[in-house]
């Protein structure tokens, strides 16, 4: 079992460690970060589904990308509404 501190690598986009941000950076690392998508990636879909971020998270990340000056990316991004639903 792995314990996460810091932003969850289910709260973030494939492409970037959200940890990588100045306020979460001493919480980064690759290797648990590469860990949880590849368990990601043997999911089934219907498991998959819950991990999609909604509306709501999605726009509390570009702050932060912003806010820290990072480049906003989200290439991997799955529209949902705020109840997680595909939309």
């Amino acid at each position: 079992m792995v314990h996460y501190l810091g932003a969850k690598p289910w709260y973030c986009y494939r492409d970037f460690d959200c940890n990588l941000l100045s306020k979460e950076r001493q919480f980064a690392d690759d290797l648990a970060f590469d860990m949880w998508w590849k368990v990601h990636d043997e999911m089934s879909d219907e498991e998959q589904q819950q991990c999609w971020l909604p509306t709501w998270t999605k726009a509390a990340l570009r702050a932060l990308y912003e806010e820290d000056g990072a480049n906003w990316g989200g290439s991997e991004v799955v529209e949902c509404d705020d109840s997680g639903s595909k939309g």
